[in-house]
Parts: structure tokens; sequence; C-alpha cells
């Protein structure tokens, strides 16, 4: 349901002085679970309420299958054969190709292009990469509110942990601090940050482990401004985007005005996630010499890594070289923000 473990507290006092296998006790343990583990809408991700589902479901599974163990409660036999595990065996597959000798290949069978390094394991993606010599590691620190100006950031506590190099902030960035497409926002925020998780510093350490234990020791203090969370709060108060992009074709209005039925009203969508199976990751070499570096990024936009890097490093993009083998996934997820 989320990146943080939850203990479910409503849960567990709700089975306290009750009889384990009460047919009365599962229903007060799901509604409880369903009270407790809920989800916004506008969750990231989406499918709010069938993941809440998910979670009251695993209590009822449980609840079953400890039930049949105890021997206690009217268990059906047949609803805790469904709910135990299969042990299955490792299925196998084959699939035949014939070589192609003209350059005719529509309706033949060809095979991937890397479809032999990719099923036997050979494919290499960043995180295959050997370590370089000297390799330090990055973790983010990200904000816990979606719209604050940052007063303060207390590094100390993060600086005197083991492993940890620095921390950085936008106070480090010795090129441009502003990039995206249309270049209106900060790679580090200098005051205000505009959604929670937007990085608001670096830590850099000697292993990931310590980076990512040091990211949770840097102590920021905010002040909390008001948040405009949904489209319809964006309305209401005018927070609408100063340049409008649209693409028009005849006369709406006309075309409306004749039609011999219209119908109006409003519909919403939730998040949609990109889910690649490999996730974000970049590893920056720098070659020693006039600010030049090699990335290795996972990215769908090498071009824009290449140009965010130089103008933040503040060199030439020809001192840039971003290198791209492959992607486990990406689907725009990695278009701008793999690097």
């Amino acid at each position: 349901m989320a990146p943080t473990t939850v203990l479910a507290k409503s849960v567990g006092a709700a089975s306290v002085g009750t009889t384990w296998g009460d047919a009365a006790l599962l229903g007060q343990l799901v509604a409880a679970c369903h009270a407790e583990l809920q989800l916004p809408y506008t969750v990231p991700g989406g499918m709010a309420e069938y993941r809440t589902a998910l979670a009251c479901s695993f209590v009822r599974k449980f609840w079953t299958l400890s039930c049949a163990a105890l021997g206690s409660g009217d268990i059906e036999p047949q609803i805790v054969s469904q709910m135990e595990e299969d042990e299955r065996t490792v299925s196998h597959g084959q699939q035949a190709y014939e070589r192609v000798s003209d350059r005719a290949i529509v309706g033949h069978g060809v095979a991937h292009v890397s479809a032999l390094q990719q099923t036997t394991g050979e494919a290499r993606y960043i995180d295959d990469m050997p370590a370089v010599g000297a390799e330090l590691h990055m973790a983010l620190v990200p904000s816990a509110h979606p719209h604050a100006h940052v007063l303060k950031v207390d590094s100390a506590e993060a600086l005197a942990m083991a492993g940890v190099k620095c921390v950085l902030t936008h106070e480090d960035v010795p090129g441009s601090n502003i990039w995206n497409i249309f270049h209106d926002e900060e790679l580090l925020p200098s005051r205000t940050v505009h959604h929670v998780g937007q990085p608001v510093a670096l830590v850099v350490a000697a292993t990931q482990r310590q980076a990512q234990a040091a990211a949770q020791r840097v102590h920021i203090t905010y002040e909390v401004l008001p948040a405009v969370l949904t489209v319809r709060d964006a309305v209401a108060q005018g927070a609408l985007f100063a340049e409008e992009r649209k693409l028009v074709r005849g006369d709406v209005d006309a075309a409306l005005a004749a039609s011999d039925v219209t119908l109006s009203g409003t519909s919403y969508c939730g998040a949609q996630e990109h889910f690649y199976l490999e996730t974000m990751g970049a590893v920056a070499v720098p070659k020693g010499e006039n600010g030049e570096m090699d990335l290795y990024a996972s990215t769908q936009n090498p071009t824009e890594a290449q140009m965010v890097c130089a103008e933040a490093l503040g060199v030439p993009a020809a001192r840039i070289v971003c290198h791209v083998k492959r992607m486990g996934g990406g689907f725009g997820g990695k278009e701008s923000r793999a690097v």
C-alpha cells in the first residue's frame, strides 16, 4: 500500500478479550482494517480502494488459516484449501524460430535482438555495472510537505555518521540550478518546495545504505504554506498555468449549439504510475580534466540528461557524454527525471 510499514493497531485492539474463531470477530477485524488502512483517491499508483481491499483480504486469509491450524471456529475445508499456498515446480517453455533467409519477415517468428542476453541474465543494467574506483553513493532528502518554505537545512547529525562525505544543497550547485522543459523548476530548492518528495538536499556517502541512513538524519525546518491538491481546488483558487496550450479545430460552441442532444458533467481519474521493473539509476564518472564526465543512465532522453548535467556543472555540453545501453522499462517515467 505504501513504501513504509505501519502497524494496524486497531485490528489488534479489536481482537482483545474475544474468542479467536468466533465468526463475529472476523467481521470486526476486517472492518477495523478497512477503517484504519485508508488511502486517498489521489494516491500515486491509483487503485486506492483495491489496495485497501487487498489488505483486508490478508486479514481474512490469516484468520482463516490460523483458525484451521488451531482447530477453532467453523471453517469449511474447501475455503482453507483455496487459501493454502501451492508448491509449483519450475515451469518450462520452448519456442522454435525458423531461419529467415529473405527480407520479408512479416508472418515469421523472429527472435528479439536482445532475447538471448535477457533470458540468460547476461544483459547488464545500471545496477549490474561493476563499481568504479573510489565510487560514492547518493541518497535524496525529500520534502515532507506539498508546499512550504525551506527555512533551515541542518545536516550536522548526518555529517557525523560513518561513511558520509558531504551533504549538498542548492548552494553547492556550481552552474545553473534551473532546469526542466520550460526551465521553471529548481534542481534543489533555494526557498520553496512544491510537492511531497521533492529533493531538498543530497547525501553522499561511501555506501548506499550509509547514504540512505544519513538522509534520515538531515533535519529540515519548514514554514508550511497552503497547498493546492486537486484540480477543483486549483480552479476555485485561480491557481492556473499562465500559458494556455490547446489544440482547436472548428467552432466547438457552434457545434454544440446545433446538436440535437448534448451531455455535460464532470469526470475524474486518478494518478497513473509508470511501473517499470528497473528503478531510476545513474552512474557519473568524472574524467579528471576540464569538467568532463561520463554518464551511464537508465533514461529515455540521453540528450536532456547531457544538457541538464552540463548546465548544472557549468561546463559545455560537449564535455558530458551520456551512455544508454538499455532500460528495464520506462513508459515515459524516465523521460526527464532519470538522472
